[in-house]
């Protein structure tokens, strides 16, 4: 039976990649719904004690309501690609199809 993984990279500095599992739904209708009720994940809770902000990952960061997902030029200015956030889910690959085998869903080299 295929199941549906919600993943996506979280490593929110220049160089690298750390791929999380969020869920694993049986339709990928059920998988989109979830991020679109969960546009924030709280990674790490703050600790404001020790002056820690805490980790937070924005699925939706490159999206704006009414004008798409953005995205640099060759200027360096901003571009929009109208889309729906249903779309923008599919484009940013966050959903990943599990039939059971291995899967490799990416990784980082030097």
């Amino acid at each position: 039976m295929k199941k549906y993984l919600v993943i996506a990279d979280t490593y929110q500095y220049a160089y690298g990649c750390e791929y999380t599992l969020f869920g694993i739904f049986d339709t990928r209708d059920e998988a989109v719904k979830w991020i679109i009720d969960n546009p924030v994940v709280v990674m790490n809770e703050p600790d404001p004690e020790n002056g820690y902000d805490g980790e937070k990952f924005f699925f939706f960061h490159n999206y704006e309501e009414g004008r798409g997902y953005f995205h640099r030029g060759r200027n360096g200015e901003r571009m929009y690609s109208e889309m729906s956030k249903e779309e923008y889910v599919q484009r940013m690959r966050f959903i990943h199809e599990f039939d059971g085998n291995p899967m490799y869903i990416g990784g980082y080299q030097e």
